[in-house]
């Protein structure tokens, strides 16, 4: 018998092995992201859990008695202090990141309206990503950390509203808000889920002394 002679070698263009390399690449970033997400998600469960547990409390404890006036401004205090260090640690850089997105240019600033005469005709709540920066740096118009991501969001609704579906605007601005989902799932989210469960920790701690006092 005639020996059998082994399959003849493939070589693999090297436009191919570059392609197969990025595709791998990209398959381990969507990975990686997909476990980010779920992590995240795990994380809100839990402490949308103890939230939950939390309340059961208060709500037993607000049958037995309800906090007084001085008690209500403390832990309002409290809670103002807590804001201004989410605004500070987590909504600003939030923004900055944002604003740092190769798509951000056009955000960035308020729309010309000189330019765009009909543009207020159209928005009625002007936001651009500088405006919010300017007041969490500069001022205290933010109160709740909720505040900016609303105004985030407005930036992006009115620029959907504003420019039709496949201009370079719209898309870029589709493209932002995914980054910034990301941001604010990353940086604000966890700091918002944390905070609920402090202030409602503190709330039923309060109504649990003054139950205590009274009895």
């Amino acid at each position: 018998d005639a020996p059998t002679q082994p399959p003849p070698s493939i070589d693999v263009p090297a436009g191919a092995r570059a392609r197969d390399r990025r595709v791998q690449k990209y398959k381990l970033f969507q990975l990686q992201r997909r476990f980010a997400e779920l992590s995240a998600q795990v994380e809100s469960a839990v402490l949308e859990a103890r939230h939950l547990i939390h309340t059961k409390h208060a709500q037993q404890l607000r049958v037995v008695c309800d906090l007084s006036e001085s008690d209500m401004q403390h832990l309002q205090v409290e809670q103002r202090k807590r804001h201004a260090d989410i605004l500070a640690r987590a909504a600003l850089p939030m923004v900055k990141a944002i604003q740092q997105h190769k798509w951000a240019f056009p955000f960035n600033q308020p729309v010309d309206t000189d330019r765009y005469r009909d543009y207020l005709t159209v928005i009625k709540v002007p936001m651009d990503l500088g405006t919010i920066k300017y007041r969490l740096e500069m001022t205290s118009h933010y109160k709740d950390p909720k505040e900016v991501w609303q105004d985030v969001c407005t930036v992006f609704v009115n620029a959907k509203t504003f420019n039709p579906p496949g201009t370079d605007v719209f898309v870029m601005a589709e493209s932002l808000q995914e980054f910034a989902q990301e941001r604010y799932d990353k940086l604000l989210a966890p700091r918002l889920a944390e905070e609920g469960v402090v202030a409602l920790k503190e709330e039923v701690a309060a109504k649990k002394r003054r139950a205590d006092a009274l009895n």
